[in-house]
């Protein structure tokens, strides 16, 4: 059973194993797990054994981020930027992350249009470690983001193709001759900055719609994740 709260569910897939992940909200959840209260190392975990990850997003109380976090979601996300409905002001974001780690997930600010600098700020005051970057200037602030933080690099799909630039092809990498392995080419780290994400998540471009992606025609994504999609 879903909480309303609840609004909004993405699975994150390790590479290693792929299969059509389902986008349906609200379920998924691993049912019978307790609350720890020690956080998951769920990425190193899922990493080896190929597991499905679920994220749990545009949560707004405290007590919604236990509730799913204790029922077994492995991340807990909030809306840090202004002007959305489900939208955390500062003070409540802390609450929001000190439960989701109380329950044992890792809580992800989600940013659609900050730079890297008010990203930066906003982490460091909330000691928030890992980040989603859902917007253009997000996701052109990748570069000028501490390795220290963890990325949840968020790319659009139409038709089955990704329409969102991949952190390589911000990197400037030479895409005139059509390559499939452009990807696993050198990139110039000291000039460009950071181009490495931990996770690609793919989500429709008008996010939090109930309508769910036709994963059976997706062409996998590729490009500088450490953990898969």
């Amino acid at each position: 059973r879903r909480e309303r709260s609840v609004t909004a569910m993405a699975r994150l897939r390790p590479v290693a194993r792929l299969r059509p992940p389902c986008a349906c909200a609200g379920k998924g959840l691993r049912r019978g797990l307790r609350c720890s209260g020690r956080r998951r190392d769920v990425g190193s975990k899922a990493s080896e054994t190929g597991a499905t990850l679920v994220k749990i997003c545009g949560i707004t109380s405290p007590e919604d981020s236990l509730m799913a976090a204790s029922k077994g979601a492995d991340f807990i996300g909030f809306i840090a930027s202004e002007g959305y409905k489900r939208s955390v002001e500062r003070g409540n974001a802390a609450s929001i992350i000190a439960a989701a780690r109380d329950g044992g997930s890792e809580p992800i600010g989600v940013f659609t249009s900050e730079c890297a600098e008010e990203i930066i700020s906003l982490c460091e005051d909330l000691k928030l470690e890992t980040v989603q970057l859902h917007g253009d200037a997000p996701r052109l602030a990748l570069k000028d983001l501490p390795e220290r933080l963890k990325v949840v690099y968020v790319v659009h799909m139409k038709d089955g193709w990704v329409t969102t630039p991949m952190p390589a092809e911000l990197a400037k990498v030479d895409l005139s001759v059509p390559d499939p392995e452009y990807w696993k080419k050198p990139i110039d780290w000291v000039s460009a900055g950071r181009r490495n994400v931990d996770y690609i998540l793919v989500d429709k471009e008008k996010a939090g719609s109930s309508d769910r992606l036709d994963w059976d025609t997706l062409v996998k994504p590729k490009g500088c994740s450490r953990r898969g999609w």
